[in-house]
This record gives C-alpha cells, structure tokens and sequence, in this order.
C-alpha cells in the first residue's frame, strides 16, 4: 500500500474517533495505534531513500541557493516528530486508554497527516 493511501486511511479513522465514544472509539484508537506503527516505520524507509538517493539529485538540478530540499526534510522530521509524540503519548497512557486521552492522541495523527 501506497503511504498516501495509508495516510489516507489513518486520518479517515482519526475522524471516527472525534465523533465515536465508548468501546467504539477504544477500538478505532487501537486500529489507528497499529495503522501509525506500521506507517512510522514505514515512512522512515521512504525518508531515508530521498535522503540518500532523490534528495542529492534534485539538489544538483535546482542549485545551491534552492531551499527546496531543505523545506521537504524539514517536512519530514515535523511530519516524523508528530507520529512519535502519537506513539510515545500512547504508551504513556496505558491500556485500556481512556477515550479523553485517545482523542487528543489522535490529534498528532492528525497533524502528521496535515504536514
């Protein structure tokens, strides 16, 4: 799966969980806590192939003064920041979660997603 359809796909269920309450939402949180897992480790691979190999190369077309680069790695440390305050908030609340804690969890998914 594509990490925009996966995104897709997380923020779709963090929207579930702002208007679901009770067992439902405890469930919804914990889909969308294996859904961030899986994409975390997944982008940081992404990441790291445009470190490595795109991010050099569109760097000698677009020249030394282009910030380009350095916006989208910028990016990425934010949009990577943002998932780990989601994980690391997750296991600092505990299981079960309560649903109080699960929806602002929810809210670095959702940020993740924005950036």
């Amino acid at each position: 799966m594509s990490l925009r359809k996966a995104m897709n796909q997380f923020y779709e269920i963090t929207e579930e969980i702002e208007s679901d309450s009770g067992p439902a939402l405890v469930q919804l949180f914990e889909k969308l806590h294996e859904q961030i897992s899986t994409f975390a480790f997944k982008l940081k691979a992404h990441s790291k192939r445009e470190d490595e190999g795109l991010f050099p190369m569109m760097a000698r077309r677009l020249g030394e003064n282009d910030r380009t680069i350095e916006v989208m790695e910028q990016e990425h440390q934010k949009a990577e920041g943002h998932l780990h305050d989601f994980l690391t908030e997750t296991e600092q609340a505990g299981s079960p979660i309560d649903e109080n804690a699960a929806q602002w969890i929810s809210v670095y998914a959702v940020q993740a997603y924005a950036t």
